[in-house]
Order: C-alpha cells, then structure tokens, then sequence
C-alpha cells in the first residue's frame, strides 16, 4: 500500500539538485564531536562568536556548516519520498542549513518566528516547575544512583486504594511521593499561552483524574488501564501536556540563544538544552482517525494563526463515519472513519504556525503507527532505514494499546527498542549544547513513559515494566472489578461454569491448555454434536483467543478420530466475507454443530451470530466486554423460543496465568479464591 505521509529521511527541499546534496554530506557524529571541541581553541579569541546569532540586518549564520550526512543521501531513493506522493505546493523549502539538519538552535526562532512567549515569571518561578525539576536534575553521584536503582527495578512501593480502584506508585529509594497534585486546570503547570486556551479542556471531577494528571505534570511514567471511561478527556489531558512540553523545551533553547548573544562568557555547561535531534514527543496510535482526534485536540489547545498542510492532512487522515451506530461504541471509537494503521505524521511547532508534514528531522512532535514507524526504522534496505530521529524522545505517549496487541505486538516492542540510542550521524547537533544524559546514553531514564489501556494484560505490563524506567518513578493505576457476569442479561437458570488446569510456567500453558481442553471437554461438545440435527442444532460456539491456538483446534477437528462425525465450520480473523458468511449460515441452519470463531475476529468484526445455545471458551478474552457479547448470544436464542434454558449454557477453562482475564469476568472479590485452589476445580455462576 503506498502511504501518503512524510518519510524522516526527506530533510531537503524537494528540488534540490543532486550536486547540493554531494555539498551537503557532512562528517559522522564522532568527527563533529572533534571538530566541536578542536573550535574551542579559535574560539578564544572571539568568545561564542561561532554561536552567536546574527545581528538586525545581517543574513541568518546556520549553527553548523556540515548537517547532512545521512539526510542527503537518502532522500534521492526512499520509496514514501514526499516529492512523489503529495503536490509540490505542500513541501515547503527549507532554507535554513540549520532547519535542514535538524539542529534545535534554529535562527528562525530568533527572528520572532519561534515559540517564545515567555511571561515575566515563567523563569522565575522555574525551581517550583516539574519541567526544570525533572529536566534539571542533580548531577554526579546522586543522579548516578537514580538511574542505577531505575535500571535496576529498585523501587519503593506505594499503595493506596480508592473506591473503586487502585494506585501504585513506585519512586526510587528515599525519594518518597511528589507532593504537587493538580485538582482543576487552573492548577496544571502551563506556559501563559496554553492557560489562555483551557476553557474548553475535559477535566471530569475526582481523585482519579487527579492522580493521572498529577502523574502526567510531573513526568511520571504512567500506566493506566480505564481508558475507555473517559477517553477525550485523556486525549485532551495528554495534549495539554505534550504542547506544555514541546512549548518549554523551545523557549529554554531560545532563552538560552539570547544569552549567548547578549555575553561571551558564560559556562557550557549552564548551557546544556538540546538533544542530539530536535523531535522530543513520539505518539504510538493505531488508526488514523486516531491520529485526527488528537491533532484536531493538540490544535484546539496551541490555537496557531495559520495551519499548513492541513487540507491535506484532512483528507488523508479523516473519513466519515460509515459503520452502522448499532455496533458497540468502543469498535465504533476504534474502527470507524479512517482505521487504516499505516502512517506516519512529523508535526513543527513556531510561534503563530502548525506545520503537518514536516520532515522528521525538523519537526517537534511524532504521531506514527507502530507499522508505520517501523516501516522506516526497520526498513530492509540499509540506506533507507534511519532511527536517528528517535534518539532525543522525551516522551512516549501510546493510547488504546489494546488495540495494537490485537494486531502485530512485536512491531511495538521493536518500535520501543529503537527509542533513546546514540546516533549514527551528528545531524548538525552542537554537541556543547547537548544535555549531558544524551552524551551519556541515559537518556531512557529521564524519559517519560506513558501507556493507556481499557485494560491491563501480561504483555502490556511487561511492556511497561521494561521499558518504563523514569528516574522521577513510576505510576500504575488499575481499576476494581465487580465482574462482567453481574451485568449480563441472562434468561435465570442458566449456568456459566469455569474450570481451572494445571500449568506450570507460560511457556507451557499451550500444550497444558490444549490436554485439558482434550480430555476434559471436547468428550461434553462430540456427545452433544451426536445428537444435533437441523430441527434441532447443537449450536456449539468454541471461542478460541490466538491465532496459533486456532489453528492448532481447527486442525484437530479435521483430522482427529475422536471428531470425525462432528461437522464444523470456522471464522477468524483471515476468513474471506464469503466464509465467514457461510460458516455461519451452515451454523445457524444446523448443517454444522461446531463453529471455531477466534477472539480477533469479534474484535475487527463483532459478528453477532446467531442460533448460539452452548458457548466454550477455549481460552478467556482480554476483553471482558467481548465475554458478555458472546454470552449473550444464548440469550438471543432463548428469546427467540429456539431453545430453553436448561438446553443452553456456557464453560470457560483457565489458568493461574489467566488472572487478570479472569478477574474482569467474575471479580476482583472472587479471582484470588478461584486462582489460589487446585487445578480441575470447577466453578459455576448461576
């Protein structure tokens, strides 16, 4: 699928020629390093001359001669170059070599066309703000430590319960819980020109939006696994504080630009503001409706004079709504408008613009899709993968991460493991205004981490364990269940039972699931599949979680003695519309007893399928919404006079590994019980 978005190697002017790029080729990181420092020695006869900025009236001095070493040479061969997918009245030339290297100390800015709208007390009051205190921490042994026990995991735990759900705070040792909590958006730590646009920002009253936006301000890695219940106002929330960010990052190089200007003899190291490239925010989604939502959330809040790119950035990622208002509004949130999950989006920030599709390398903030991002930083072709442009993220933000697991997890852990690495190339970076963590290659725990879920799973929270590793601690806020099966809506009598197996490891839970599933419940589906017919269909629904899982059933039914007198048919996530429609019409007419149907294709399709009288659970979903539509289903039938209520029913196997699962199904009050005793337990909710 050819992609429409801007690929981060495209660093020049669409139209330059092939001899100003060979001009433009530049020395690796290490040489710039040399040549940085070997300056030091010229510049003592005319102190920061080599920085400072031009005076009214004089041509701009770009911060570096040589900012394009591996920049030029891709952009002549990569395939999503934006010369070739978008009107060339969309690609603006760069005609600062500083903007073209993507260096931070742009002159642009100093030209008032920067970010600058520094109120009389924003630096004054700099000691009290979460960005000057996360951004500026102590140096030497007491940093030192921080980041020793981060990477280590060794963390302090702090537990508090509210009604209704849980907070877990982990800080580094004698570092204790921050104190500043933000209550109302008057509170929040902004910068004068976002305070002006708050009117309008969600905030739903309670501790609970409390503890996610005291957490966000304070640069705290956060995980939060209720999503769902309040999403705008998260997007919204997140936006505040990404533009706070980006906008505070600006100023203190501008400010810090104005110093040098104004004196030759200030200390480097007072000076260290810069990463080695300029983008600080990357922002995971999996749609581009997605990515509209948030940008439209990030402008309402940045209110910038002009929009560049935006009609464009409309069509390409906007579409209107075309799913049917009877599905259930997550999948509508999710899927409807523009669901395609290939982009990747470079956004640039001045003082009175919003540029889309900007190149990477000049942009402040990155929205990409994990296929997307990894499309570019994995990119088979060694000349065109480039991951330089995420070695200076600041803050990781990935939203609806539920929905990325459903689709390729490996492109997000591959995505992650890029983030924070030393450069290959120097990209015009001025290594004597490089924070000394960059140098250092500490980066990753001075980065905020934050994820957000409408639930938790084993491979989200190992996600965020690993990786999030913020020296200013880390925060995970988790919901208490009181279970799905207290709100379906079920005919009385009807049982639902779940039965429990051994496992010993997760490795080893596959083959102990599937032995189980053998022995103890296909006998149950084959007796009653014997005595289906079409005046009376078995109608035996088996839910079955993983793809491999899938397949491994679906095998066994066809070539297994023990199955060879039960029809079935199966729908998953690959099925064909054409299949999967005659699967299910072979199912409710009786000509098959079985339907396999993989949990993955209710989450991309959310079949309502009909003639379901015995539902089995091969594995339980992550999403206990998609157990109550399921069971639900028997209810439908039972409605319809098609079967009784003693003739219908539900089971569901587990594991010690399935808690979470399962604590959303029957309750926070009732799991530990239910994991705690021995395998072959039965249990049955009626």
């Amino acid at each position: 699928m050819e992609s429409d978005d801007q690929d981060p190697a495209v660093l020049v002017d669409a139209g330059s020629s092939d001899e100003e790029e060979a001009q433009n080729k530049g020395p690796n990181a290490y040489s710039s390093l040399l040549q940085t420092l070997c300056g030091r020695a010229q510049d003592a006869v005319g102190p920061r001359k080599r920085r400072k900025l031009s005076q009214p009236g004089t041509p701009a001095l770009p911060n570096s001669a040589n900012g394009h070493a591996l920049e030029s040479t891709l952009n002549a061969t990569n395939d999503w170059e934006i010369a070739k997918t978008a009107p060339e009245d969309d690609v603006e030339a760069e005609s600062s070599a500083g903007e073209e290297s993507g260096s931070e100390n742009e002159p642009e800015d100093a030209d008032g066309d920067g970010l600058n709208d520094e109120s009389p007390d924003d630096e004054d009051n700099a000691s009290a703000d979460p960005y000057s205190i996360h951004f500026s921490p102590a140096e030497g042994a007491e940093l030192a430590s921080k980041i020793k026990d981060a990477a280590a995991s060794n963390w302090e735990l702090h537990q508090t319960k509210r009604p209704g759900w849980k907070i877990t705070r982990q800080t580094c040792p004698g570092c204790g819980v921050s104190d500043r909590v933000y209550k109302t958006p008057k509170d929040f730590p902004l910068k004068q020109r976002l305070r002006e646009n708050i009117s309008s920002v969600s905030f739903p009253p309670g501790a609970e939006t409390s503890d996610v936006v005291s957490a966000l301000f304070n640069y705290q890695d956060l995980l939060y696994s209720s999503r769902s219940a309040s999403a705008p106002a998260f997007r919204d929330q997140m936006s505040l504080h990404i533009l706070n960010h980006i906008l505070k990052g600006r100023d203190r190089v501008l400010r810090n630009n104005a110093r040098l200007s104004a004196s030759a003899d200030l200390d480097d190291e007072g000076l260290r503001d810069q990463g080695f490239t300029r983008p600080k925010v990357l922002i995971l989604l999996e749609t581009r409706e997605q990515c509209y939502r948030w940008i439209s959330s990030i402008m309402r809040y940045f209110g910038p004079e002009q929009r560049e790119n935006w009609s464009r950035f409309e069509s390409s990622f906007h579409a209107d709504p075309h799913l049917p208002s009877s599905m259930p509004e997550d999948h509508l949130s999710l899927f409807d408008g523009n669901a395609d999950n290939d982009f990747r989006l470079a956004v640039k920030f001045t003082r009175k613009t919003i540029k889309l599709f900007a190149s990477f390398y000049q942009s402040d903030l990155l929205i990409c899709s994990p296929l997307g991002l990894r499309r570019v930083i994995g990119d088979s072709d060694p000349k065109k993968r480039d991951s330089d442009f995420l070695s200076s993220i600041e803050i990781l933000a990935m939203d609806q991460v539920h929905a990325m697991q459903a689709q390729n997890w490996s492109h997000v852990a591959y995505c992650i493991s890029h983030l924070n690495k030393q450069p290959r190339d120097s990209h015009g970076a001025d290594f004597t205004r490089v924070k000394a963590w960059y140098l250092d290659g500490q980066a990753k725990y001075l980065r905020q981490t934050i994820i957000a879920s409408p639930f938790l799973t084993p491979e989200i929270n190992s996600l965020f364990n690993s990786n999030a590793l913020n020296i200013s601690g880390r925060v995970k806020l988790q919901p208490e269940y009181d279970g799905t099966i207290q709100s379906l809506s079920l005919p009385s009598g009807i049982k639902q039972t779940f039965s429990r197996f051994d496992s010993s490891s997760p490795t080893a839970d596959p083959d102990a699931r599937f032995a189980f599933f053998s022995s103890a419940v296909l006998p149950a589906i084959v007796k009653a599949a014997s005595a289906s017919s079409s005046i009376s269909p078995a109608g035996i629904l088996l839910l079955v979680p993983t793809y491999l899982d899938f397949v491994r059933v679906r095998n066994f039914f066809a070539a297994s003695t023990a199955t060879e007198n039960v029809a079935f048919g199966a729908v998953s996530e690959y099925s064909s519309v054409t299949e999967s429609r005659r699967a299910r019409s072979h199912f409710v007419s009786g000509k098959h007893s079985v339907l396999l149907y993989s949990v993955r294709a209710h989450h991309f399709h959310r079949y309502r399928i009909k003639g379901v009288k015995r539902v089995v659970w091969y594995g339980l979903p992550d999403d206990d919404v998609f157990y109550k539509e399921v069971v639900e289903m028997i209810a439908n039938t039972v409605d319809e006079g098609k079967a009784g209520a003693t003739e219908v029913g539900c089971r569901a196997v587990f594991s010690k590994w399935d808690g979470m699962k399962l604590e959303r199904i029957v309750g926070s009050s009732r799991v530990k019980q239910m994991l705690a005793d021995r395998g072959g337990d039965t249990y049955d909710f009626i």
